[in-house]
């Protein structure tokens, strides 16, 4: 059932490239695209602060420093506003790759 979902998902998404971008659909024809999963976490925020961080590299250095970074929060919710308000020195300390985190909001 779950394997249904997911081939009808992805037909979606290639009946989608199809109509509104044909390159990008023959490409996808090509690589054959793998099952997709739907992402039941909702805190945009969140996950674009572990994208920026753990981009370009190891999953074990990227990890390593979200963790760092995450464990400043209470209950390890990361929001806006909850970032604002921790010193740029406490920032820091999770890692060279807050830096771009801290390039988002100056």
């Amino acid at each position: 059932m779950l394997q249904l979902k997911l081939y009808q998902m992805n037909k979606k998404i290639l009946n989608h490239f199809r109509i509104n971008d044909p390159i990008l659909h023959s490409y996808a024809l090509q690589v054959k695209l793998s099952p997709t999963k739907k992402d039941s976490l909702k805190n945009y925020f969140y996950r674009l602060c572990r994208e920026i961080i753990c981009q370009q590299l190891s999953n074990r250095a990227g990890e390593a420093i979200f963790n760092r970074f995450q464990k400043l929060f209470s209950n390890n919710t990361i929001v806006p506003s909850d970032v604002l308000s921790i010193p740029h020195e406490k920032l820091r300390a999770s890692g060279k790759k807050i830096f771009f985190l801290m390039a988002i909001w100056g």
